[in-house]
């Protein structure tokens, strides 16, 4: 029996070699014919070069469609590629100076936002921010086109350092054009955008501002702290929750942007974890934690037993209500990787609508312990 998270990942390297003009070799012990093959190929291939039309570097994609006037030739080549989107698109542009000033002023905004910044570790003093955010979609103003209505909403974040300056910060646009007859089906639900940056272990307050493409505009402010982390111990990143998953092979459609830009999805035996904005949820909701076990020991020859333990906590009596078993992970581990991602659902059903504290732990059975990681959240 194939392993899920084998079998997604089988599917996941399939479509990029086959969206890049590659191929797969999968599930044989005969690794001398897929050797022979790619050595066969390196000696028989050809090199076409263009410069593409746009230099606007915003992320658009570009099809790429390739002819041959001669016969009995196997052709394969990728069927396009997205434009590397500038990570701070808007800077110097007026637009961003425009969100710069909202963002420095104390004018409130006028659109409500939703937001979740999750962090993940990237590498030993490097931490990657996962923004959720979302907002009505009725606060967003369209304009006329030729044939469709359209709308540019204008994200800038800026993450402060706590003597003012500037540890890291993003800009960008999200194009949006639909036809006035789904429009109002558009509105009834939100507007979701997500984006990561990097910036190192420290305390911040992160400044987030949103045009909606009119004169309307959201404005967040959160404290942002992130722990050290130096690669040598156990750790734990996360957690990020979320209601909503799909298949790894619905991926497929935006993985080629997806890794051009940096944006690492969050993966899990065969599924994608969507960080829900505001972390509010139904009490009939399925809902999941997603967390990022660090344990430099896998690495080891005495390889030890690892475990997570997460506890509810109800934030207005300060009372626990509910607390797990050890959840051992071994099982998800892969050979020499200490890194090891684990999505567990949460008991959503046996709680009464109210606020609560997410506290998740990993242990391993050499007496280590990470920080304890936490994530509020809301059930109405």
């Amino acid at each position: 029996m194939i392993d899920q998270s084998v079998s997604a990942n089988q599917q996941v390297l399939d479509a990029l070699a086959r969206g890049t003009g590659g191929f797969t070799i999968f599930n044989t012990n005969d690794f001398l014919a897929g050797l022979n093959k790619i050595a066969n190929e390196l000696d028989e291939y050809y090199i076409l070069g263009y410069v593409p039309p746009s230099q606007a570097h915003d992320g658009s994609y570009h099809k790429i469609t390739v002819k041959v006037t001669r016969g009995g030739v196997q052709l394969r080549h990728r069927n396009g590629y997205y434009d590397l989107k500038s990570p701070d698109l808007l800077a110097g542009k007026l637009e961003g100076k425009t969100l710069e000033a909202l963002a420095a002023s104390s004018q409130p905004g006028q659109v409500p936002v939703s937001l979740s910044t999750p962090y993940f570790y990237s590498s030993p003093g490097v931490a990657r921010v996962n923004i959720s955010l979302q907002v009505p979609a009725s606060a967003i103003d369209f304009e006329k086109g030729k044939k469709e209505l359209h709308s540019n909403v204008q994200v800038l974040g800026i993450a402060y350092r706590e003597d003012g300056s500037v540890a890291a910060r993003f800009s960008d646009t999200v194009k949006l054009d639909m036809e006035k007859k789904d429009l109002k089906e558009f509105s009834k639900g939100p507007f979701n955008y997500q984006h990561t940056f990097n910036v190192a272990p420290g305390k911040y307050t992160l400044k987030l501002v949103l045009s909606t493409g009119g004169e309307k505009f959201g404005k967040y402010e959160t404290a942002l702290s992130i722990a050290p982390f130096d690669g040598q111990h156990l750790e734990l990143s996360g957690p990020a929750l979320s209601n909503a998953f799909r298949p790894v092979d619905q991926l497929v459609a935006s993985l080629d942007s997806q890794l051009l830009e940096d944006q690492t999805p969050l993966l899990f035996q065969g599924m994608e974890v969507f960080i829900q904005p505001g972390n509010r949820f139904q009490r009939g909701d399925k809902v999941a934690f997603y967390v990022e076990v660090f344990e430099p020991l896998m690495q080891s020859s005495l390889v030890p037993r690892v475990g997570v333990l997460f506890n509810i906590v109800n934030r207005k009596t300060n009372q626990q209500v509910y607390s797990s078993n050890t959840i051992l992970v071994n099982a998800l581990a892969r050979s020499g990787n200490p890194l090891i991602p684990l999505a567990r659902e949460i008991p959503t059903d046996s709680l009464q609508a109210g606020e609560y504290r997410l506290e998740v732990r990993a242990r391993n059975s050499a007496g280590g312990a990470s920080p304890i990681r936490t994530a509020d959240f809301v059930l109405e």
